[in-house]
Parts: structure tokens; sequence; C-alpha cells
């Protein structure tokens, strides 16, 4: 939302499911019969996201799912079993900024994966485990807002975003 805002293309990222099971990737993955490795941190979440996703698009092949920590003492035990999938799109939820950074340690390492991306809640909301937000909340890109009001306990990792917004409309008011 910010590029946008400050009138600059820049790279907007996958902001909700409404955007993700049709999105390009797993749609491109799919047609070229390519394999993708859901990983999660919370048991369960990706094996269900798999489903889900092969379910929503015929013909993606899912495998390797797997929830882990993004822990480097687990990182060897990981990247084993995603060359054992050998998967050519990797998805990590684990987290902001735990996801990138995993994704930074390990990519170099996971010789089959052409593509990695950090999709955060993306699978808790793609499960149904966490409430998609309006259409509207969606439009405006407040989702955030929209997770924090049902669930608080985020309160503190999202308590740098007021700072955030001031700082991108002081860049589009300024340009400094």
């Amino acid at each position: 939302m910010a590029p946008a805002f400050c009138s600059r293309p820049g790279s907007w990222g996958i902001r909700c499911p409404r955007a993700f099971p049709a999105g390009y990737s797993c749609r491109r993955s799919s047609a070229a019969s390519r394999r993708l490795a859901p990983r999660s941190f919370s048991s369960g979440i990706a094996e269900r996201a798999g489903a889900e996703l092969a379910r929503r698009i015929p013909g993606l092949r899912v495998g390797g799912t797997h929830a882990g920590s993004p822990s480097p003492a687990e990182d060897e035990a990981i990247r084993e079993r995603i060359r054992a999938a050998a998967p050519h799109v990797l998805l990590v939820a684990y987290g902001m900024p735990a996801q990138e950074r995993w994704i930074a340690r390990n990519r170099a390492e996971l010789p089959s994966v052409r593509l990695a991306i950090g999709v955060g809640g993306v699978f808790d909301q793609l499960v149904g485990r966490v409430r998609l937000p309006p259409a509207l909340i969606h439009a405006v890109g407040f989702e955030w807002l929209w997770r924090l009001a049902f669930e608080p306990r985020r309160w503190r990792r999202q308590r740098v975003l007021p700072l955030f917004a001031a700082l991108v409309v002081r860049q589009r008011v300024f340009g400094r």
C-alpha cells in the first residue's frame, strides 16, 4: 500500500488469501506440473493449507508440507526434508520477520526451489483458523487493523504501524 500511496512502483506481496489461491505462482506451478511445499510454524496448518490449495487449484502438486521452527538449530533437518520433497515453490509461514530470515539463510542450500515466498498469516486464513476481512477492509489495505481487532494480543507487534503510516504520509507530502 505504501508504494502506491507514494506514487512509486513497488513490490506488493501477498496481502490475503483472496489474492493468494488465485495467485500467479500457484497457477503457473500447476500448469507446469511443478511441486509446491508449504512450511508453517503451527502443527497441522501447513498440511491443511496444502490440501486446500490442491483443492482450489486442480493439477497443483503439493508435497513436503511441514510444521517446524524458524530456529537456526533446526535448519539442516528442515533443509533435508525440503530436498527430499524437491519442490519448485516453497511457501514459508513463520511470520514476519522470521520467515524472511529463514529464507535468506536457507534459500541457497535448496537447489530445486525456484521461488521461496514468505506468506505470513495467509495459511491461517486459508484454512479458516483466522477470519478473512471484508472486501472493503482488504481493498483499502487495513488487514492489519482487522487482525488486531480479532487478535488483540498482536498489539505489541503492530504498535509501530501508526508511526510507519505517518512516515509514509510525510514522504508523500514533503518528498522526504
